[in-house]
C-alpha cells in the first residue's frame, strides 16, 4: 500500500492506495502546516487519524507528504512514530517538486497552487522551469482560504465601523457573536471591544471564515464576490 498526505495549515488530506492504484481510503483532518519547524514535538492532529488509518488497514510501504508549511522535520518525525518502517519522503510544497511531477503527468504546461502560501510552476517540453511566488505562507498567501479569511475580517470591521450592515458581515459575526445576527449590527462602538476579543486567531480558524464567504457569494453579496475575484 501507498499513503499520500497533502497538508497545509487548513486542512490535511489523505489518499490510501493499493498496489493497482485503487482507492483504499480517504479522509480529511486539521492541517499541520507550521511556520515554525518544532521538531521535539509530534503532531498530535496528525498522529490520531494515522493511527487510526494503521489499524483498519495495516502499514504502507511508503509515504509521500505535500507539505504547505515549513515543519517537514516535524512531519517527518510525526508520521514515522505511527509507520517505523514505511519509506517517508516529505516535500514543501514551496519546492514544486510534487506539484511539477503531477503537471508533467497530466501533461499541463502551468500549475497554480495557493494555501499556506501561493506558488505559480510552469516547465516546457525543453526541460525549462519557471516560478513565480512561493516567498512563504506569511508574505506570499494570495488566493488561498486563509487569504479569503482575512479579507473577509477587514471587510466586516469596516462595516462594523461604517455602520453599513452587510449579508457577508451578518453571517461572520452571527458565527462569532450571538448577539450579531444577518444584517443587525449595533454601533461600531458598542460592538468593537466584544468583537475584537471573539475574531479568530489561529491560521486555521481565520481560513474557516472563507466558508462563509463563499456561502455569502452564493447568496449574491456583492463584498463576498469582490473578494473571490480577487483571489482569483
Amino acid at each position: 500500500m501507498y499513503l499520500g498526505i497533502d497538508s497545509g495549515g487548513s486542512k490535511t488530506m489523505m489518499v490510501l492506495l493499493n498496489r493497482e492504484g485503487e482507492i483504499l481510503h480517504q479522509g480529511q483532518c486539521e492541517g499541520v502546516g507550521r511556520s515554525v519547524d518544532d521538531g521535539s514535538n509530534l503532531l498530535s492532529e496528525l498522529t490520531l487519524p494515522l493511527s487510526n488509518l494503521r489499524d483498519q488497514y495495516g502499514f504502507p510501504m511508503a509515504i509521500c507528504v505535500n507539505l504547505g508549511g515549513k515543519n517537514s522535520i516535524q512531519i517527518h518525525r510525526t508520521v514515522t512514530s505511527v509507520f517505523p518502517m514505511a519509506k517517508i519522503h516529505v516535500y514543501r510544497e514551496s519546492e514544486g517538486v510534487v506539484p511539477l511531477f503531477m503537471a508533467r503527468r497530466e501533461e499541463a504546461e502551468i500549475i497554480v497552487l495557493a494555501g499556506t502560501g501561493a506558488i505559480a510552476l510552469g516547465h516546457s517540453g525543453a526541460g525549462e522551469e519557471a516560478v513565480s511566488g512561493g516567498w512563504g505562507q506569511d508574505i506570499s498567501d494570495e488566493g488561498s482560504g486563509y487569504w479569503v479569511g482575512m479579507e473577509t475580517i477587514r471587510s466586516i470591521l469596516k462595516s462594523v465601523e461604517r455602520e453599513t450592515p452587510t449579508l457577508l458581515a451578518g453571517l461572520v459575526l452571527n458565527s462569532i457573536y450571538s448577539r450579531c445576527g444577518t444584517g443587525q449590527l449595533r454601533t461600531a462602538m458598542e460592538t468593537r471591544d466584544e468583537i475584537r476579543g471573539k475574531l479568530p486567531r489561529e491560521r486555521g480558524s481565520i481560513a474557516a471564515v472563507s466558508r462563509l464567504t463563499a456561502k455569502a457569494a452564493e447568496m449574491g453579496d456583492a463584498e463576498a464576490e469582490r473578494i473571490f475575484a480577487e483571489a482569483g
